[in-house]
């Protein structure tokens, strides 16, 4: 279960007792399957004219309660597909869809916004970071708690990322985190890249060139 205030994409996939739950592209605990009981049925019916999302539906003699407490509460949904066609999510969205239509709501608002951090519960250096209903104080990017402040990440340690004859500085205002002072002949963000030296017009590719003209203009005249 994910209750982190971000978005995520959710895909179900069955192949008779197969079932596969991915959240997220779905690697290591993003990812869950089962084979299903060996008494499982291999066909999941589906009743394709009425579709629910979002409630609890108790069916008593072909008549169906819809308890909207009972399930998704102040949770957002977005982009509901099924079999890969998409569901209608608002009355201006179901005139576009020939093949669904959206025909009741009940309880739900338009945009998915919450302002868990706007009045600002975390003190200096520490920053508000939104989970949905909540929230928690953490260390800027660039920044790792110790103690009860932050510091600077310390990129330039043992595992520097800049050429070992470069000058690795920490420098939590980059974008990295760091910067590399790199050394004559080197250049590039970590300065593994080789610059290139720019000899003039005549230079060593002059140097090269006239030789060649020579050699050309010698066997000319022998032959």
């Amino acid at each position: 279960m994910a209750s982190d205030g971000q978005w995520h994409k959710v895909i179900i996939k069955r192949r008779g007792k197969f079932l596969a739950l991915a959240m997220d592209n779905g690697e290591g605990p993003r990812y869950s399957e089962t084979q299903g009981p060996d008494y499982g049925h291999h066909l999941m019916p589906i009743k394709n004219d009425q579709i629910y999302a979002g409630a609890a539906l108790t069916y008593t003699h072909n008549t169906i309660t819809i308890s909207n407490e009972k399930d998704l509460n102040s949770t957002c949904l977005n982009d509901i597909r099924l079999a890969n066609s998409w569901f209608p999510m608002t009355a201006g969205e179901s005139q576009q869809n020939v093949n669904i239509k959206l025909v009741n709501e009940k309880e739900v608002t338009d945009n998915c916004v919450r302002n868990d951090c706007d009045n600002s519960p975390c003190r200096p250096p520490f920053v508000c970071r939104p989970l949905w209903e909540k929230y928690e104080c953490v260390c800027p990017l660039h920044y790792i708690k110790q103690g009860s402040t932050c510091v600077p990440y310390d990129y330039c340690g043992i595992d520097t990322p800049c050429h070992p004859d470069a000058e690795c500085v920490n420098d939590p205002t980059n974008d990295y985190g760091y910067v590399c002072n790199c050394h004559s002949g080197w250049e590039g963000r970590t300065c593994y890249t080789l610059a290139i030296v720019d000899t003039g017009s005549a230079g060593v590719g002059a140097w090269i060139v006239a030789p060649i003209l020579v050699i050309l203009l010698i066997c000319k005249y022998i032959y």
